[in-house]
C-alpha cells in the first residue's frame, strides 16, 4: 500500500504551538506557483508572530479583550501586503470582513486554538515536488 505525503507545487509547512508555548502542531498546504508559496511564508513569520513583538503581529489575542485589534491588524496585513489579496482575487478596495473572509483559508495552516484566536507560527518551511510524493505503507 502507498500514501501520498506530498502533493505537486510548492508545499508550505507551519508548525505552530498555542499562545502558552505548548501543544505543537505541524500543518500542510500546497500551492501552484512559488509566488504565492513564498507571500504565504512571510504571512505566517509576520502576521502569526506574537503581537507583543511585531508591527503585525495577531497570535495570542483572546476573543474578549483583543478581537478588534485582532482584525484591525489582519486588514492592515492584507492592505500593505496585497499580493496575497490578489491570490484569492480580492483587492485592497474590498471590505475589511470580504478580505478577512477571502483569505481565511490560508489559516488552515496554524490550526485551530480554543482558547486563542490564533496560535503562534514556530517555523515555516517551504518545498518543492515536480510530482506528487508517495511512500509505501508498512502493514503489521
Amino acid at each position: 500500500m502507498r500514501e501520498k505525503i506530498f502533493n505537486k507545487g510548492y508545499t508550505v509547512e507551519v508548525v505552530s504551538w498555542e499562545n502558552d508555548g505548548d501543544y505543537y502542531a505541524t500543518n500542510r498546504q500546497t500551492y501552484t506557483t512559488k509566488e504565492e508559496a513564498l507571500a504565504v511564508k512571510h504571512m505566517a513569520e509576520t502576521l502569526w508572530d506574537t503581537y507583543y513583538d511585531s508591527k503585525y503581529g495577531v497570535a495570542g489575542m483572546t476573543n474578549y479583550d483583543c478581537s478588534a485589534e485582532y482584525y484591525k491588524r489582519i486588514h492592515k496585513y492584507f492592505l500593505e501586503n496585497d499580493n496575497l489579496l490578489q491570490f484569492c482575487k480580492l483587492s485592497t478596495q474590498d471590505s475589511a470582513e470580504n478580505i478577512y473572509d477571502g483569505t481565511l483559508h490560508y489559516k488552515d495552516l496554524l490550526g485551530s486554538s480554543e482558547d486563542y484566536l490564533c496560535r503562534v507560527c514556530d517555523s515555516v518551511k517551504v518545498y518543492y515536488s515536480e510530482e506528487d510524493i508517495y511512500v509505501g505503507v508498512c502493514d503489521d
